[in-house]
């Protein structure tokens, strides 16, 4: 005799085990030809059911079943579970006898024969100690076992492989589980499930990021608008509005309207205020990346030995760059343990067939490790090429990691990864999302690129990876950009920073301290560097203050490119502060447009400038991707942060900046370069715009702060 606990959890899925035992019974005695005796024992339990927590939940089930002392335990849950974008129906484990089957994922239509199937199913699965593929549980839905990539454990997974039909079906399952027709006339809980719904809407919407960087007037003229159409429109999505009829008198009418609205705006502005105390500013201030104690109490000894160096004007008397400039070394290391270096060499690249040139020969030399990462990874021919490289490395026993941002890396799937993967490739994307083309996080997003390579070779710098930053792309044209080949010990400072985003989102390859992965570099050179990293976790926006310490330091020159610039008005009163002051300062941006809000936003605030002297250029030889600043052929600043709001605030930047001469020098030159290649802009061309360009101008610089 076999005895199968049913663990449904409370509500529909009891409702619906408790019904289908007997028919259960009957199929099984079909099916399995041995003569054995099927007892059924039901116990309701809220078993998580979810794929993240799969794990927890088979731990749970199996010690039910122990309990119990059941040969074989079934938990149906009430809860949607999805792998990799795909709906899963059942996971199972043959170890431990225990199987998880999410109702939801069966859909709404013939539920009962498919619930009986399904656990039918289930139970050969655990009896027969190895996965089955001749049974399906719907004609329009083919399941297939597969090993899931979550974790290493035994477990196997049905996953619903037409990903359009089991969504729909996953969609009705739950609007079927919820039973909303019970409620039509329910006029307490349709109002409940309202506010529920503006809760919801009010947690991912983008007040709260607006919050972060909007005047505090502005923030509140958007909630007030934000709020008073959520009022309107429970008003009328929910028909609570009193309307006239034959026995109804105009003054009550009103009175009951006002009323409601006024209700509706007070409760939607206590969600609001609440939420926006509890979770508005998101990860704001959230220390996502955490360093070992050991390594957090090494990296404040290295910091706190060079301000005291600093203090005791005994530090690097040899480049008199940072000697002058050590009140902005000081900065960067009080805001950002940004750890000086000063034995460095480094290529500089304006061209993405020469950086990814040498890039691919230093993978092809890697005798140890190779970490990568990038806020976007086409899967085209330049993104082929580089995992083709990256596999092989693999394959030869190299430690292979990349990183890449979930939304950057769109086109990116994870059969394009499949084969890395086999070979030993480690790779992760940044703040994944949850649900299928949807990321909630839509700011948020990790704008770095890394690569480290042996602990001796570093890239950073603007470039990502695809065919358009090799000037592919016919709406771009030549793609002109800015990147860094370092050699020496910044190269250290940024594995430390990939080491802590690698962690951040590795579930189970954390990278811990070892030699190997900071070795000490002779490089020959004398570059003073400081890796300087910022994002919404910290504290302070250290780039951005990075910038600002250069630009009211300047004395002579400012030289800027950005695609994008939109900085608050703080960073355009120090420009014009400098220029007003005697500085020569240049500021070059693209003429073509990959966003037209970013565009006309850009165009509205460098022309801002003209008035105070600036020169303004558009670059018109392709697209310009460049973020580099440059002030008295001195010091320079090299990286993926852009000059506005979004790289300053919300996203997640690393910049290299420089003492050196020959460094600032040789970015000056560039820059110059790309002025034959540019259209000066002047007041007086910019004053004959179109009242369609003014237009343009004013709504973009009215959502500026989020472009």
């Amino acid at each position: 005799m076999y005895t199968v606990g049913l663990v449904p959890s409370p509500g529909v899925a009891h409702e619906h085990v408790t019904k289908i035992i007997p028919k259960i019974k009957q199929l099984l005695t079909e099916r399995i030809n041995d003569d054995s005796q099927w007892n059924f024992d039901v116990q309701e339990d809220l078993i998580i059911g979810s794929a993240e927590d799969v794990h927890e939940s088979v731990d749970k089930a199996e010690q039910i079943k122990n309990e119990k002392h059941w040969d074989f335990a079934i938990c149906v849950t009430d809860l949607p579970s999805i792998s990799g974008k795909k709906v899963v129906v059942s996971d199972f484990n043959n170890e431990k006898q225990v199987a998880m089957l999410s109702l939801p994922s069966l859909g709404a239509i013939d539920l009962k024969r498919k619930l009986i199937s399904s656990i039918t199913t289930m139970i050969e699965q655990l009896y027969y100690n190895e996965p089955l593929s001749k049974t399906s549980t719907h004609p329009f839905i083919h399941l297939k076992s597969v090993e899931p990539e979550e974790d290493e454990s035994p477990k196997r997974r049905y996953i619903n492989t037409l990903m359009i039909i089991s969504w729909i079906q996953l969609i009705c399952g739950l609007t079927r589980a919820n039973k909303p027709w019970k409620n039509i006339f329910n006029f307490k809980k349709i109002i409940s499930v309202a506010f529920a719904t503006g809760t919801y809407v009010s947690i991912f919407s983008m007040p709260w990021e607006l919050s972060v960087i909007y005047s505090p007037i502005r923030f509140i003229v958007l909630m007030i608008i934000s709020i008073v159409g959520m009022a309107c429109w429970l008003l009328y999505a929910h028909k609570l509005i009193e309307r006239k009829t034959a026995k109804s008198q105009r003054t009550y009418r009103w009175i009951y309207n006002a009323t409601t609205m006024l209700t509706l705006i007070v409760i939607t502005l206590i969600n609001y205020f609440i939420l926006y105390l509890l979770l508005g500013r998101q990860i704001q201030r959230e220390h996502i990346f955490k360093l070992a104690k050991e390594d957090k109490v090494g990296l404040e000894m290295i910091v706190d030995e060079q301000l005291e160096a600093l203090k005791k004007q005994d530090f690097s008397k040899g480049n008199h760059q940072i000697v002058k400039f050590k009140e902005m070394v000081q900065m960067l290391l009080y805001n950002n343990a940004a750890f000086l270096t000063t034995d460095n060499d480094l290529t500089i690249y304006t061209d993405g067939h020469q950086k990814f040139d040498d890039l691919i020969n230093d993978i092809r030399h890697a005798q140890s490790y190779i970490h990568i990462q990038y806020y976007i990874i086409h899967s085209d021919n330049l993104g082929k090429q580089l995992l083709h490289e990256l596999e092989k490395k693999a394959e030869e026993g190299i430690e292979v990691k990349m990183l890449y941002d979930d939304m950057g890396s769109r086109d990116l799937r994870k059969k394009d990864l499949k084969k890395f993967r086999q070979r030993g490739g480690h790779a992760e994307s940044f703040f994944p999302s949850k649900l299928p083309l949807i990321n909630l996080r839509m700011n948020n997003r990790n704008h770095r690129k890394i690569v480290v390579i042996d602990g001796t070779i570093g890239y950073v710098g603007g470039f990502n990876v695809g065919d358009e930053y090799l000037g592919k792309s016919k709406k771009f044209g030549y793609w002109r950009d800015t990147h860094l080949r370092i050699k020496g010990d910044a190269v250290n400072a940024l594995q430390l920073r990939f080491i802590l985003d690698w962690n951040s989102q590795s579930t189970r390859d954390n990278l811990t301290y070892e030699s190997r992965y900071f070795p000490d570099v002779d490089s020959g050179g004398t570059i003073g560097i400081q890796i300087a990293s910022s994002g919404p976790d910290e504290d302070w926006e250290q780039i951005k203050y990075g910038y600002l310490k250069m630009i009211s330091s300047a004395k002579e020159s400012i030289y800027i490119q950005s695609p994008y610039f939109i900085p608050d008005q703080a960073f355009l009163d120090s420009i014009k502060i400098a220029a007003l002051g005697g500085v020569d300062v240049n500021i070059m941006v693209p003429n073509k447009r990959d966003h037209p809000f970013v565009y006309w936003a850009t165009l509205k605030n460098v022309a801002s400038l003209l008035e105070a002297g600036v020169n303004v250029y558009h670059y018109d030889n392709g697209f310009l991707h460049s973020k580099t600043l440059v002030i008295d052929d001195e010091v320079a600043s090299v990286g993926t942060a852009n000059m506005d709001n979004r790289s300053f605030t919300l996203n997640f930047e690393v910049n290299a900046f420089i003492y050196d001469e020959g460094v600032a020098r040789s970015l000056k030159q560039a820059f110059i370069n790309d002025m034959k290649l540019s259209n000066k802009l002047t007041s007086e061309a910019y004053a004959k715009r179109n009242i369609l360009v003014k237009f343009k101008e004013g709504i973009s610089q009215l959502l500026s702060p989020i472009l």
